[in-house]
């Protein structure tokens, strides 16, 4: 082999550390960092990093996958590109001073593009966590007088009944129904039937003087003489859509209250497969309406 030849094979030594990498082979740190800044500049962008502190982030993420790479020169050999973002972007933490001020620091851009109104948001709430404690204190505070008031007033009215005040006392403690039961002399057999006519109507009361919401439970029948009458057609145009005349006139039929009979007598079916027809209706006017047929 000539001296020529050989000379033209002999690389110049780099007078930079290289390292080996998965996706463009040898690559020196300043070609590492030059390939992936890009990529990183968008990711940090995209989890929302602090802007203001991103160049920061970078020298810091950088800074300690160079040191990584010197005690590791093989920690890239099987990294691909995506692996070797993931690297870096993992070691862009933001410090801890950083995200301290951050929770002290609300940017009105922000506010104003997120919120819609940021001079609200400043007033109701950027005081600091001392008022948002001190009007959950204060809250507390109105509903134990509520409670006070709610159960003197009641406590007046029932004072000649004892059933009512034990039903009183059993409600707003953690006193066990058998025990209030037996105060109440209804102990036994008896205790359910105090539970039914005597509790109930106090916690009803109790819910009704307090202002609480009491929930009552809603099937598609009320809902569509409220005048809530969309979902029930739509379930009728999807079984004209199938074809399913028999199921029409079945749904038809349950919203005048026609009985099974004269349903039957109507559809000259046999009375098992109108029950089946119901059934049915009803099960499509339940998941229709979102609610208990």
């Amino acid at each position: 082999m000539s001296n020529t030849k050989i000379r033209s094979q002999i690389k110049p030594l780099r007078h930079e550390c290289v390292f080996k990498t998965g996706w463009a082979g040898d690559l020196s740190f300043a070609e590492i960092h030059a390939n992936l800044i890009p990529n990183i500049n968008r990711l940090l962008r995209y989890y929302r990093r602090p802007e203001g502190y991103i160049p920061d982030l970078l020298q810091i993420g950088f800074t300690r996958l160079w040191t990584d790479l010197i005690d590791n020169p093989e920690l890239l050999t099987n990294a691909n590109r995506g692996d070797a973002l993931r690297m870096v972007l993992d070691r862009c933490q933001v410090p801890y001073f950083i995200r301290k001020s951050l929770k002290r620091e609300v940017y009105l851009d922000d506010l104003a593009t997120r919120s819609g109104d940021p001079d609200m948001f400043i007033i109701e709430g950027f005081e600091g966590r001392y008022y948002k404690d001190h009007s959950e204190f204060s809250r507390a505070v109105d509903v134990r007088l509520d409670f006070e008031q709610v159960i003197l007033q009641l406590a007046e009215k029932y004072m000649d009944s004892h059933e009512h005040l034990i039903a009183l006392y059993y409600v707003t403690t953690t006193v066990k129904p058998d025990d209030a039961a037996s105060l109440a002399g209804r102990e036994g057999t008896r205790k359910n039937w105090w539970l039914t006519a005597f509790v109930k109507p106090i916690r009803e009361e109790i819910a009704q003087l307090l202002g609480m919401f009491v929930p009552t439970r809603l099937n598609w029948k009320k809902k569509f003489i409220a005048g809530d009458e969309g979902p029930f057609w739509q379930v009728v145009d999807t079984y004209k859509g199938r074809q399913q005349s028999n199921m029409v006139e079945v749904l038809c039929g349950l919203v005048e209250h026609e009985s099974c009979k004269s349903m039957q007598k109507r559809l000259n079916k046999p009375m098992h497969t109108i029950f089946m027809y119901r059934r049915n209706a009803h099960e499509a006017l339940r998941k229709a309406y979102n609610c208990s047929a």
